[in-house]
């Protein structure tokens, strides 16, 4: 997947990259990491914010990432970097959003695990000004059709260990 990736999208130069760490059956996303960080990208992984019950998720935090930081366990089980972690300045504001996929369509459709995180999230940094929305998967988690509900936010990309699909329309 770190191939297809590289080949096919250019990011700005010196973007703020947010992402997640791999887990359950995520696909592993660590290599990828890397080489932002070896080519001075900051990295941030999301802290899931509370949200009162019965409201909309909030948008995620994202803290700097480092390689061998050590994770801590995030509200929904999420890896993150830990609370006492030395930030410097504070948390990121990604440019650019890996986002974890279930399953996905070439219309730029996805199915995460369900708690509107990253749908609250992509909406927030689209409003706060330019985001690429990029989903990794596996190439057996597409499928035809993805329903969609109102709050669901398209992808920009899907990027898969066999290609990086460019969502167009």
């Amino acid at each position: 997947m770190r191939d297809q990736f590289i080949a096919a999208i250019t990011l700005p130069r010196a973007a703020t990259i947010g992402s997640y760490w791999p887990f359950r059956d995520e696909i592993d996303c660590a290599p990828l990491l890397h080489h932002f960080h070896e080519n001075d990208h900051e990295v941030g992984l999301p802290a899931v914010v509370a949200t009162p019950k019965g409201r909309p998720p909030r948008p995620m935090v994202f803290r700097p990432w480092r390689p061998g930081m050590r994770l801590a366990k995030g509200r929904l089980g999420e890896p993150t970097p830990p609370p006492d972690a030395d930030y410097g300045a504070g948390d990121l504001t990604p440019g650019v959003l890996l986002v974890p996929l279930l399953a996905f369509d070439r219309r730029g459709r996805r199915i995460g695990y369900g708690g509107g995180n990253f749908d609250a999230t992509i909406a927030h940094l689209r409003s706060a000004g330019t985001l690429i929305a990029i989903g990794l998967a596996y190439a057996d988690q597409e499928v035809e059709t993805v329903p969609t509900e109102d709050h669901d936010e398209p992808l920009d990309w899907v990027v898969t260990e066999r290609s990086a699909i460019e969502i167009v329309g």
